[in-house]
């Protein structure tokens, strides 16, 4: 049993049965993979992240290597680690998580606006305001298709799709402005590059008349 008050005993109860299920099954069981899930749920709710993560790791290879890349139990599992990554603040390691979340089979409709919300979620936080918009209208059109309009996921949905796309408008703008300056200052080094190159030639032609005036002399 695992007990929130007990969790050093709930790890030690956890990790026996998950070596027993190995020792009687054989690492690629039901039942090992069941027993990593739920070390993995013993681990997290801890605060032991890293350590749960890698149980949370063996369940997916486990699902993967058993039942094939199309069982529905996948995608919620990569999510799970998506979340925890995101947590994290590794953000770009989230997003890749919550990617093959999405390309994972999933049965549940709602699970889908959850990816597409949350990915859209650290995309906005990494500034990449324009694809943040496109998860978001994704998951607000699911919300729509499946809670209809006057649901509170759908309002808060579209609330926050209309803040990304504001977002989304003035980087574009800043980004034009940038863009503009850019080409405004490579004109400008190109213009002071050439008359730089023209300022070097002239400064060398005096020095080639004086030579061959030098080679005139020394011939007379």
């Amino acid at each position: 049993h695992y007990h929130k008050e007990e969790p050093e005993l709930a790890v030690a109860a956890a990790a026996k049965y998950l070596a027993v299920s190995i020792s009687l099954h054989g690492f690629d069981s039901a039942e090992v993979l069941n027993a990593h899930l739920t070390m993995a749920d013993i681990l997290l709710g801890s605060g032991k992240i890293p350590d749960g993560v890698k149980h949370l790791r063996a369940a997916q290879f486990l699902m993967e290597f058993m039942a094939g890349k199309n069982y529905s139990g996948i995608s919620s599992t990569y999510y799970r680690m998506g979340s925890h990554y995101y947590d994290a603040g590794k953000l770009e390691d989230a997003l890749q998580f919550y990617k093959v979340a999405a390309a994972r089979r999933s049965e549940d409709r709602m699970f889908d606006c959850l990816i597409a919300r949350n990915s859209a979620g650290v995309l906005a936080r990494l500034g990449q305001f324009k694809l943040a918009f496109d998860y978001e209208k994704k998951a607000y059109q699911l919300y729509v298709t499946f809670l209809g309009d006057e649901h509170n996921a759908t309002k808060a949905c579209s609330n926050t799709l209309i803040q990304l796309m504001k977002l989304a408008v003035e980087q574009e703008k800043k980004s034009k402005i940038q863009e503009k300056e850019r080409v405004k200052e490579s004109a400008a080094d190109a213009v002071a590059d050439q008359i730089r190159a023209d300022e070097e030639a002239e400064e060398a032609q005096p020095t080639k008349k004086k030579k061959k005036q030098s080679k005139k002399r020394n011939k007379k």
